[in-house]
């Protein structure tokens, strides 16, 4: 049953025991020399055994490249097994219990994009091939994931459960490969960081900087959105890292403060308040207000500290870039509640930064990553330069 598996160029058929097999660890029962399915030894320092459900005896040998072995794993029919050999008494186990890997990958897509044309799409393959293989899972799973509406796409109750159950082994797959190849060292990889606008002038630039050239072997992709963006892609394991701004809270995320400041007035050197050095909320209530667009994590933070004290800001203007509220307040067409940092660096000679207080308005940046998740060698690499004093 397992023979239709290797029909392929890359391997060939060869009678009695390999020579120089590597020694397999104790326990894991190999039955009697029989067929043997080898490869020339060039590059293939690993070995499997394939065994066949229901009988741990019925097995091949193999000899193949490790990432190899991966992909031989998630080909298999229900309940086989893999043993595979990293080294002499090291063993790796992956058994074939359940669904494909790629049939879990093809549905969390199409729930996610809510539509089987746009899934196809972002998985770049046909719509019909997309179709078939969600309609080969339900048959496997003997139930209907969607309830077929042709004018709405629904998961069932089941399809509900089957999406939490997919999550969850993939995202375990990847945390425990990612896992795996830090505990042996492999420092070579990719980090997926998330940079909101203006973090970079403030702290990041350096660094960046400095990462990318002591970790030179490392792909390094940096997406640049804002918080709140960073903070649900992180949520959904599409970032390793994010940077926010602070006051954050998530229970489901892990933060690690790395820069500390805070959030103050910035007003006109010709404004009635610009000789003040701290005022209080309250007598911000009548003020026109430039902000953050509402997108924005710190819009909301804004709003909630106004409300701390009693009152709901007079916002006359929303922009997405700070360099523009910081010139609008620079030309006294209102005032803005902003990180002293980002004042500091641009406009001090323009603007004047008034401390707040009742209550005090604490500003920062921290890196977030997923809770429970196990960190590669590229995450715990960046973390640690952060913590150093640039």
């Amino acid at each position: 049953m397992a023979d239709s598996l290797f029909k392929n160029d890359c391997f060939h058929r060869s009678s009695g025991a390999a020579p120089g097999i590597i020694p397999f660890p104790v326990g894991v029962a190999v039955s009697a020399p029989g067929e043997v399915l080898a490869r020339g030894r060039a590059g293939c320092s690993h070995v499997a055994i394939i065994s066949e459900p229901g009988d741990i005896y019925k097995r091949r040998r193999l000899w193949a490249p490790f990432p190899t072995m991966f992909r031989l794993a998630n080909s298999l029919p229900w309940g086989y097994t893999v043993d595979v050999s990293l080294r002499p008494m090291r063993l790796i186990r992956f058994v074939r219990y359940f669904m494909k890997q790629i049939q879990l990958e093809y549905f969390i897509e199409v729930v996610e994009q809510n539509n089987f044309t746009k899934a196809a799409e972002k998985l770049f393959i046909s719509q019909s091939a997309l179709s078939k293989s969600i309609q080969s899972l339900e048959k496997e799973l003997d139930t209907s994931l969607f309830t077929r509406d042709p004018r709405e796409l629904k998961l069932t109750e089941e399809g509900r459960l089957v999406y939490h159950y997919a999550k969850d082994v993939l995202n375990y797959w990847h945390d425990r490969t990612a896992e795996l190849f830090s505990s042996l060292n492999y420092k070579k990889g990719t980090l997926r960081f998330g940079l909101p606008p203006s973090a970079g002038s403030v702290y990041f630039s350096r660094v960046l900087y400095l990462y990318s050239k002591e970790y030179d072997h490392v792909d390094l992709q940096i997406f640049e959105e804002k918080s709140k963006k960073i903070e649900e892609m992180v949520l959904n394991d599409k970032l390793d890292l994010g940077v926010v701004v602070e006051p954050f809270h998530n229970p489901k995320l892990e933060l690690k403060t790395v820069f500390r400041s805070e959030a103050v007035l910035a007003v006109s050197k010709d404004h009635r308040f610009a000789d003040r050095k701290e005022i209080d909320f309250a007598a911000l209530k009548e003020e026109p207000m430039l902000a953050v667009s509402k997108d924005y994590m710190y819009y909301d933070q804004v709003i909630l500290y106004c409300q701390k004290a009693g009152f709901t800001p007079n916002i006359v203007f929303h922009s997405s870039q700070w360099d523009i509220l910081l010139e609008m307040a620079a030309e006294n067409q209102g005032v803005t509640i902003i990180g002293k940092p980002l004042v500091e660096k641009m406009y001090s000679e323009r603007l004047n930064c008034i401390h707040l207080k009742n209550p005090e308005f604490p500003w920062g940046l921290g890196v977030i990553y997923k809770k429970g998740r196990p960190l590669t060698v590229p995450m715990k690499c960046f973390l640690a330069l952060c913590g150093e004093d640039l």
